[in-house]
């Protein structure tokens, strides 16, 4: 697979009943899914730029959106969300895994508007799925969120980001934060 031909299959309109991209995606996925995974974590980034967008639009949206090409960044979450719903096993979801992938998601996730959110977030919740797989080496976040009177099921989320949060002053804090829960 190249960039080139990615662009042009997402492209296609994404229709119920219409497997051809994920039939494409699934087959290349056998061989070449690291390779796979950098090309859509291209793609996806190129749609989704880390930058400003009111940086871009003092550039010049209209060059810019001939400049990264037909495929729309909703045609490719779409058809990244489609592969994510035939995807069975979680062997095959091992696409959406790559470090590559997880960074395109999250600056997908944080550059699109709160209806495409809601619309992909089973998709986006891919990427927060493999940041809460990598938290619990580091657990003393999670200590904190856990151990903060009994608040681990409503808002467990919220907490721990809190929790989080806190960490900073951590080197002299730590203890004093420590005894006042108890």
């Amino acid at each position: 697979p190249t960039l080139e031909l990615l662009k042009q299959l997402f492209t296609r309109q994404n229709t119920d009943g219409d497997m051809f991209v994920v039939a494409a995606l699934r087959y290349w996925c056998r061989d070449y899914e690291d390779k796979l995974a950098e090309l859509l974590a291209n793609l996806l980034s190129t749609r989704y730029p880390a930058t400003s967008p009111n940086k871009r639009k003092r550039a010049g949206a209209k060059q810019n959106q001939q400049a990264t090409g037909p495929p729309t960044g909703e045609q490719v979450l779409s058809h990244l969300d489609q592969l994510r719903q035939h995807c069975r096993a979680s062997a095959d979801l091992q696409l959406y895994q790559s470090e590559n992938m997880q960074k395109a998601l999250q600056q997908a996730q944080a550059a699109t508007t709160d209806s495409l959110r809601k619309s992909y977030g089973d998709l986006f919740a891919l990427a927060e799925a493999n940041e809460e797989n990598e938290s619990p080496p580091i657990t003393s976040s999670r200590r904190h969120g856990g151990n903060s009177k009994g608040y681990k099921k409503v808002g467990a989320s919220t907490r721990e980001r809190s929790a989080t949060k806190r960490p900073p002053p951590r080197d002299r804090g730590t203890e004093s934060s420590e005894q006042s829960s108890e």
